[in-house]
């Protein structure tokens, strides 16, 4: 959804393309579950490999099977993910992003 800024308003308020008012609080929190969503998916991403050379590793993986864990993976991820986005007004944002940090 496109934000935009109104003159009128409250400095921590902007409008939605809707007309529909968003305080600066909610903004940010939309904008650090975006970022949530984005590490999460990159880590989803990695270990899924992982776990697929892993399962190649001990044998022939078929194309069903190799869906079967992707679908899985995504699933999973995003659970998680929207769980903690959904309860970013009772967490610390940094701790939040800190789940996901890459750490390779």
């Amino acid at each position: 959804m496109t934000r935009l800024a109104e003159p009128n308003a409250d400095p921590g308020e902007t409008a939605d393309a809707g007309g529909g008012r968003t305080s600066g609080g909610e903004k940010e929190r939309r904008e650090v579950a975006d970022r949530l969503r984005d590490r999460a998916e990159r880590v989803r991403r990695r270990e899924l490999e992982t776990a697929l050379g892993r399962l190649e590793a001990t044998g022939e993986v078929t194309p069903a099977e190799r869906r079967a864990v992707a679908s899985l993976s995504a699933s999973i991820t995003d659970a998680l993910v929207e769980r903690w986005a959904s309860n970013l007004d009772e967490v610390d944002a940094d701790a939040a992003l800190g789940l996901f940090a890459d750490r390779e």
